[in-house]
């Protein structure tokens, strides 16, 4: 068997305020059964383009494996977007 101890610290870096989120484009995310879907939103929240939807399937697998999937799949680097 092997064992992998890990740690990691906070970011610190400031993130954006909602007054300054609501002035700009944003991501929006949500999760679903079986899918995510994310949507680019204008600052009043109407979707701009069509949403892009990833199929996520969790059905049967151990928290561990689905946790891992979940965070893998909305994993992206700040300012990508």
């Amino acid at each position: 068997r092997w064992y992998m101890d890990a740690s990691w610290k906070a970011d610190t870096t400031p993130i954006a305020s909602l007054d300054q989120l609501q002035r700009g484009r944003v991501v929006a995310l949500e999760v679903n059964v079986g899918r995510l879907a994310l949507c680019v939103l204008d600052c009043y929240g109407n979707p701009l383009g069509a949403p892009v939807t990833v199929p996520l399937v969790l059905d049967g697998l151990p928290t561990a494996t689905r946790d891992a999937r979940v965070l893998s799949a909305t994993r992206f680097e700040r300012g990508a977007a």
